[in-house]
């Protein structure tokens, strides 16, 4: 009868132990940077939504929602791509307002990314 109330006490703590290492990896976890997803059409020369905000540090993956080709451009991230119904992936990592744009479209389509 001792031994099992023995081995019972053990089982309760070990299990107590288990518990407290998820909690600190749950932690951990909480710390790192977000990925925000945008999706991005161009509607009639003009960018939806035009205006997007993420946080600094963030990765951000810009999904793309048209199905003809368009050439993407955004300077200060480096960005000048062929897109369509695909994504780019960047980290947003300097804080300002910068302009994005359809490099070939008839019209000029300007929108503006925020990191705050």
């Amino acid at each position: 009868m001792k031994w099992t109330i023995v081995l019972l006490t053990l089982l309760v703590l070990a299990t107590a132990c288990a518990n407290q290492v998820v909690d600190q990896d749950e932690t951990t976890t909480a710390t790192q940077s977000a990925t925000q997803i945008i999706e991005l059409r161009l509607i009639d020369g003009m960018f939806e939504p035009n205006t997007i905000d993420v946080k600094e540090g963030d990765t951000v993956k810009i999904q793309f929602m048209n199905t003809e080709p368009y050439i993407f451009f955004l300077e200060e991230f480096g960005i000048s791509e062929r897109v369509a119904s695909d994504y780019i992936e960047f980290v947003a990592d300097k804080a300002g307002s910068y302009n994005f744009e359809c490099v070939d479209c008839l019209e000029p389509a300007i929108g503006v990314l925020r990191v705050i």
